[in-house]
């Protein structure tokens, strides 16, 4: 074979290989998958983690969700599942005594479920409120505010 076949016959298989991609596979979300999925999370496995195990990305997930709203719906059954489930380990920790452990099951719990478990004060954004003397709102100079405020300076010297 010459020389030129070989350039030739290589540069057609590279041209004609399919491209290679790095990262987490975004689009093999079928309901086998889906299911095993639900099944993790149902056991109070966090979703993030489920994902993780299938080795999946969450844009992924969102791409899925968008084309089958029947997964939005098995995700939600497998949370309350999950929700029960560590319910569940948290008040068989209390009942059994253990002092302690039944604090990790709740930190997991308000983590599983920010809205329902977490204390008030970490379900509200932060928010600071600015105001300036005696409570009066706060006086913002924009840079055109400063130049105008420094050329009446400078005129009035």
């Amino acid at each position: 074979m010459s020389k030129a076949a070989a350039t030739s016959r290589a540069r057609a298989k590279h041209e004609t290989a399919p491209p290679v991609y790095v990262g987490r596979d975004a689009g093999t979300f079928d309901d086998a998958t889906v299911e095993r999925m639900c099944a993790k999370h149902a056991t109070g496995v966090f979703w993030k983690h489920c994902l993780d195990a299938e080795g999946l990305s969450e844009s992924g997930w969102h791409e899925a969700k968008a084309r089958e709203p029947r997964y939005v719906l098995a995700q939600q059954r497998a949370k309350a599942a999950g929700v029960e489930a560590l319910r569940r380990r948290r008040d068989q920790l209390i009942e059994d005594g253990f002092r302690g452990e039944w604090k990790a099951a709740a930190w997991d719990l308000e983590r599983f479920d920010r809205e329902a478990f977490a204390p008030p004060t970490s379900k509200v954004e932060s928010k600071n409120e600015h105001t300036g003397k005696d409570g009066a709102p706060l006086l913002i100079m924009t840079p055109e505010d400063m130049a105008a405020a420094a050329a009446r300076k400078a005129g009035s010297e």
